[in-house]
């Protein structure tokens, strides 16, 4: 294309994690870095995750109840005594078996690649392992767990309880500078270098 453009073309990468393991994901990093000025593969499983920050999604909520409350004159009890810490454990649990499965089988692959004589059982038996680390804790559990799919579900729960949802805007919104995470403000500054440093056309 480079040539066909007559023109220098720079190039960034930008991936969703998914399941891979970190393993996985030095790998595709140093197998782009060749081919593009900017390669950033998100630390969480795809970018909705980074919007899956409890006290962010509770402001939003109290903000969209209050803007309901004000349009309809409606007060809704859970208002005052919402726990979206709570909330989000429980419907994470409800997705742990469908999260696990696929965490485990594209784990399995990657070992397997990585190692050909490791076994099955031993990969599974591991990953499992590392699964349940991870999930034990809720702000990594919210890091793996498919973030599109559990934002989907805390809108039809919210629907259903308070004749809400919340957008992807409304929980920016409530976002707080300091609950940005490192990876985005890692993807940030990166994109930042990149086009200061991108040819010019480009």
């Amino acid at each position: 294309m480079q040539s066909t453009l007559g023109t220098q073309i720079a190039r960034a990468v930008i991936f969703d994690r998914d399941f891979r393991p970190d393993a996985q994901i030095e790998k595709m990093k140093a197998d782009l870095a060749s081919s593009a000025g900017f390669v950033h593969i998100h630390a969480c499983k795809e970018l909705e995750n980074h919007l899956l920050v409890p006290s962010a999604l509770e402001r939003a909520l109290r903000a969209r109840l209050a803007e309901r409350r004000k349009r309809t004159g409606a007060a809704i009890a859970v208002d005052a005594t919402v726990d979206m810490e709570a909330l989000l454990r429980k419907l994470t649990d409800e997705m742990k078996s469908d999260t696990f499965g696929q965490f485990s089988a594209q784990g399995v692959r990657a070992m397997r690649d990585m190692d050909r004589d490791m076994d099955v059982a031993t990969c599974t038996t591991r990953i499992h392992q590392e699964f349940e680390h991870r999930w034990s804790d809720l702000s990594h559990r919210l890091k793996i767990i498919p973030g599109k799919d559990l934002l989907a579900k805390l809108n039809t729960h919210l629907q259903e309880t308070c004749s809400v949802s919340l957008t992807p805007t409304a929980i920016l919104a409530a976002l707080t500078v300091s609950e940005v995470s490192a990876d985005m403000r890692a993807l940030i500054d990166g994109l930042e270098r990149f086009i200061s440093i991108a040819p010019p056309g480009s």
